[in-house]
């Protein structure tokens, strides 16, 4: 959905809504996160009259709940096979991630 679009749907919602309380449409807030990836935040909230802060949350939230449902990449893990001649140290293996936490279990 482009902008002028937007624009004319939230007009239509302003025009129409029987009290101020009202909330706008969910599928208008979804459209302007989607245009707010695109460009910045203060341009469509200041082209749909909407709170920018509103809006970034929006895009946070929305932000999250992708990462969230993205399946961790099992490439980011490495294993390392310790030999049996080496386990003087106590443990069994050890897991690196990439930040470089290491995991170690014990025997």
């Amino acid at each position: 959905m482009s902008i002028d679009e937007l624009e004319r749907k939230i007009g239509k919602w302003r025009r129409n809504k029987t009290s101020i309380r009202d909330r706008m449409p969910e599928n208008c807030w979804e459209a302007a996160v989607e245009l707010a990836g695109k460009s910045s935040a203060s341009r469509v909230a200041s082209r749909l009259k909407i709170n920018v802060n509103d809006l970034k949350r929006r895009m946070a939230h929305q932000q999250v709940a992708t990462q969230s449902t993205k399946p961790k990449s099992l490439k980011s893990i490495t294993l390392k096979e310790i030999p049996l001649s080496s386990r003087s140290s106590g443990y069994l293996f050890e897991i690196v991630s990439p930040n470089g936490t290491i995991i170690r279990v014990y025997q």
